[in-house]
């Protein structure tokens, strides 16, 4: 496995590929962001002076998202990598993909509007500073959130993570936060377990996780205002009692 080195001018060449990191950014439809999130990223990727590279997951996007992501691969070809699913398959899909592609021994995923700041990040690759770290999560539920989120996103929060608690008792107070790290030889036998193709694979992969015997670090984040959420409250809790049950029915009960 080779391991990209990266020079930013003005510093010295970092070496050491242990502490590398592959960040995916998973997206779908996200013309608006996408340009503004690849270049914030960038830029904090070259400030972290360890080895990295940059993988843009297309789930198959209908607007101009797959042609920004491909320009900015153009400009960074050395670091970034696009991966693509020519069709909307699911977030579990394109995620299983980039990660199966990661080269670096830390992996890491950030959804695409950063709505979990990038300090956030900054705070979970920290965490694998301790070689006793296999999994990291971020959490809404650690603290207070104070951004400008709507009482129907955090009621639909809270039930979520009720009904996973009651019925399959992970321990974790937020599974579907969209900010998680992995080693990658641990993530590695994770993916020949997962099933999920959809929203549901950030609950999985935590669940398949503590099943395999790894203590899940939760760090607390804040959401900062972002777009409304076009996810209807009672179609989310059934389609999630659903994956429940799935769960349960694979024996994913802690």
């Amino acid at each position: 496995m080779s391991f990209p080195r990266l020079e930013i001018p003005g510093q010295p060449r970092i070496l050491n590929p242990v502490d590398g990191i592959s960040l995916v950014i998973p997206f779908y439809n996200e013309e608006q962001v996408l340009r503004t999130t690849a270049e914030a990223v960038w830029v904090f990727l070259g400030e972290l002076r360890r080895p990295f590279e940059l993988l843009l997951g297309d789930d198959g996007s209908t607007d101009g998202s797959y042609r920004i992501a491909q320009e900015f691969q153009k400009r960074h070809p050395d670091y970034c990598r696009l991966v693509r699913n020519p069709q909307n398959r699911g977030r579990g899909s394109i995620l299983s993909q980039a990660f199966s592609r990661a080269q670096m021994p830390i992996v890491a995923y950030i959804d695409a509007d950063l709505e979990i700041g990038l300090d956030h990040l900054r705070a979970l690759i920290r965490t694998f500073d301790d070689p006793a770290t296999m999994v990291c999560t971020g959490s809404k539920l650690l603290q207070t959130d104070a951004a400008s989120r709507s009482y129907r996103r955090k009621f639909a929060t809270l039930t979520l993570n009720f009904l996973i608690h009651t019925f399959l008792h992970s321990p974790l107070t937020d599974h579907q936060c969209g900010l998680k790290g992995f080693r990658k030889n641990f993530l590695s036998t994770l993916l020949l377990k997962t099933q999920e193709t959809g929203w549901a694979f950030d609950t999985e992969i935590l669940l398949l996780a503590q099943k395999e015997g790894a203590r899940v670090r939760e760090i607390p984040v804040t959401l900062q205002a972002s777009r409304p959420s076009k996810v209807s409250f009672l179609a989310t809790v059934f389609h999630f009692f659903q994956k429940i049950a799935e769960f349960r029915f694979r024996g994913l009960v802690l």
